[in-house]
Formats: structure tokens, sequence, C-alpha cells
């Protein structure tokens, strides 16, 4: 979606906005939080980069008509099953964790550090390229594109360090510029080698012998999706780490 946006500035042609719609409701079919999140940029992108406004209607349109494709069979599937709605689920979850919801506690906190920590780790190279890349003329699309999925995980509820992958090639496109220096070169040098390293060698910790919250919180969302937890098929979450007497006290 980011790319045929991109493309579509440098070069205005219609077929790049289908490409834009379809991508959208693609993204909003596999994971309709991705959807919401990215329905503002996607506004914003039509409103600042497509000169037509016929044609900036016509896209928002189509990715709405594509939409439904999935949303309304989604809607019948789920009405004839008694499996809780995704609302359902969610909310008793953001009434523990959710710092707006529940105000300020350990889980609450957990929380923001559960969507802080998957980014500082992946992308802490970048922070200074990004703070000085000042010539990025999509900087603003940009952060609308980050802002609103980052919000809502760190002040309500991520289940998942996953769920934050549609974030990474907004945050890669803000460290770019029209002219890529020294900084921004060892920037991204240092983004990839580092986060290859981190996958071959990261380990969790055992969950019998985390006797610290933070701890549970690294190896539920950090070395939980590397090669030694996938070669080892390690599926723990952090309720598995719940469980611990110590945590739980903690947490209490």
């Amino acid at each position: 979606m980011l790319l045929f946006m991109v493309q579509y500035v440098e070069n205005p042609r219609l077929p790049l906005l289908f490409g834009v719609a379809g991508s959208y409701a693609l993204v909003g079919g596999v994971r309709p939080s991705d959807g919401v999140f990215l329905g503002l940029a996607l506004l914003y992108f039509s409103l600042r980069y497509v000169p037509s406004w016929k044609d900036g209607i016509f896209m928002v349109g189509v990715a709405g008509a594509l939409c439904l494709l999935w949303f309304i069979p989604q809607k019948l599937a789920l009405a004839a099953t008694d499996k809780p709605t995704i609302s359902g689920q969610f909310w008793p979850l953001a009434q523990r964790s959710s710092l707006i919801v529940a105000g300020v506690s350990k889980l609450a906190l957990a929380n923001i550090i559960r969507v802080a920590l998957p980014l500082g780790v992946a992308f802490w190279s970048l922070l200074p390229v990004i703070f000085f890349a000042r010539a990025n003329r999509f900087k603003l699309m940009l952060w609308i594109w980050i802002i609103p999925g980052v919000a809502f995980f760190a002040l309500f509820y991520i289940s998942d360090a996953p769920y934050l992958r549609f974030l990474a090639p907004a945050i890669i496109l803000l460290a770019l510029t029209p002219r890529p220096g020294t900084l921004t070169y060892a920037g991204l040098a240092l983004c990839v080698a580092f986060n290859a390293t981190f996958f071959l060698f990261a380990r969790p910790a055992p969950v019998d012998n985390t006797r610290s919250l933070a701890m549970a919180i690294y190896s539920a969302d950090g070395p939980h999706y590397c090669a030694w937890a996938l070669r080892h098929q390690w599926q723990h979450q952090l309720s598995n780490y719940m469980d611990v007497p110590s945590i739980k006290k903690e947490i209490k």
C-alpha cells in the first residue's frame, strides 16, 4: 500500500490508485485492526497527494467496496457461530491492561513496554537518522501511518508483537531522504545487522526460572519469534509467566 502511494506521488497514474485501494482492502481483510489504523493515512493521502477530488473519492470508494467483499462474509460466518466477537474478547483484557480503562498499574505499564520493546529492539539504530532526516516530504503521512496503531496498542492492549509489523515500512521510509548520507547508510546497515544477530542468537528465559515481570515481557515479545524458539517450537505467551508465584505477587 505504501509502495503504491509513493509511486503515485512520483508518477501519478490511475492504476496506482487501484493498487492503493486494493492493497488497503487486502490489509484490512488479513488483519482488520490494521485497516482501521491505516484508514487515516488513506484519507490523508487522498486529500494531500491526489490532485483530482474525483480520483480521490473514486479510490476511497473502491477501497470501501473491496472491503465489503471480506467484511460481509465474515459477519455472516460469525453470526452463524457461538464464538465470542473480537470486541467481546478484547474488552476483558483491556479492563486489566489498559492505561485508559484500568488506570496506572503494573499490567498497564507492562502493556506499554510490550509495544516499546519490540519497536526499540528492531529500530533503535534508525532513531538518529529519523531525527536528522528533515527533507522527507512524506514525513507527515508516515507519522499518520504510525501514530494511531502505536497509540491504540500502548494505551489499550496488545496481545502479540507481530501486530506491529505494519509499522515497519513507514519507520524505514522515515529514515530515508532524497540524498541519503553516511548516517542513513550506517543506521540502515546497523539495523539489518542487529536484527539478524538478534534473530539468530536471542533466547527466551525459561518459564519456571523467571522471577521478574521485565524478563517475562522480554521473553514473550522478543526471543519468542527468533530462530531458537521457532526451532524448538517454543510457544509460551506472557500469560504463561503470570502463573509463576513471584510474578503473580509482583503484579498484585
